[in-house]
């Protein structure tokens, strides 16, 4: 099948693009890099997920990354009807009730 797509996003590192075709990986323009890294010096190099690539310069490094969860909160529906009255029609909660026949309206119901 060729070589894997840890190998080909190592080759292409510090090549070109040309933006305004296509940048996959597999458009990356020339053989030479665009940035110099030192190719004397190789090693083994782990890619979580990928295994083990053999001959890696030794400037190219590969961690796990942050492992962040970002989480937004929940609403629920009285909540959301009262910021998208505050939102967009400007209203107070107490013209909440008032103003039901419009939310059936925009909601389809």
């Amino acid at each position: 099948m060729g070589e894997g797509i840890a190998e080909r996003a190592l080759n292409s590192l510090g090549k070109g693009f040309d933006l305004t075709s296509d940048f996959r990986l597999k458009f990356c323009k020339g053989d030479e890099r665009l940035v110099l890294l030192n190719e004397t010096e190789k090693r083994e190099l782990t890619v979580p997920g990928f295994g083990t690539i053999k001959d890696v310069s030794g400037d190219i490094k590969c961690d796990k990354g942050d492992c962040t969860r970002y989480q937004s909160d929940i609403l629920t529906f009285n909540q959301v009807r009262h910021s998208f009255h505050q939102t967009l029609c400007g209203q107070s909660v107490k013209n909440e009730i008032e103003n039901e026949n419009v939310e059936i309206w925009l909601l389809g119901l």
